[in-house]
């Protein structure tokens, strides 16, 4: 309830979460950040944005967070549209990284 409070009354939430711990699935618990984002009451974008471009500028990373021309493309294509459930963040199709596909089989 306090983070939905907090992103509510304009406080920048900036997603995040520590890496390299053991037993730490890089990925898996991204995902399951999102979801507990969304159990504290954040709507989707509310949490979209705190993924990428409230995190970036927190980060003082202005080339990063956002699609636009002249900044880094870093992204991830859905199946699904996460703004009606940010458990639709796992429907990736394809992962792009500077602009590149990266392939995800030996077929590819």
């Amino acid at each position: 309830m306090n983070l939905k409070k907090a992103a509510d009354s304009g406080v920048t939430i900036a997603f995040g979460t520590d890496t390299g711990p053991a037993a730490r699935f890089q990925g898996y618990f991204e995902h399951m950040e999102l979801s507990m984002m969304a159990d504290a009451g954040l709507t989707p974008e509310q949490i979209l944005r705190s993924a990428t471009a409230d995190a970036a500028r927190c980060l003082g990373l202005d080339e990063l967070g956002t699609l636009e021309k002249g900044k880094w493309a870093d992204f991830i294509v859905l199946n699904e549209d996460p703004l009606t459930d940010i458990a639709k963040m796992r429907s990736i199709d394809s992962v792009w990284i500077s602009g590149n596909r990266v392939p995800q089989g030996a077929s590819e």
